[in-house]
């Protein structure tokens, strides 16, 4: 329901697949056109060279609020 049609399942990593700890699984916005962890040239990302902070939440816009 998020996309209103389904997400081609482009790639090259089979799924479905677990995740292991000290990885995170990515996704482009663009889920149909995206290079992302579907991609095993991509692959997993290392939680090490994740940097930021989530501070607050926009959308969906009945959840606005900062995120603890």
């Amino acid at each position: 329901p998020y996309l209103g049609s389904g997400t081609f399942l482009q790639g090259d990593t089979p799924l479905p697949l677990t995740v292991p700890e000290g990885k995170v699984f990515v996704m482009g916005d663009n889920r149909n056109h995206s290079t992302d962890s579907r991609c095993e040239a991509l692959g997993m990302v290392d939680t090490r060279y994740v940097i930021g902070k989530v501070l607050m939440r926009i959308y969906p816009l009945n959840e606005i609020g900062t995120v603890s």
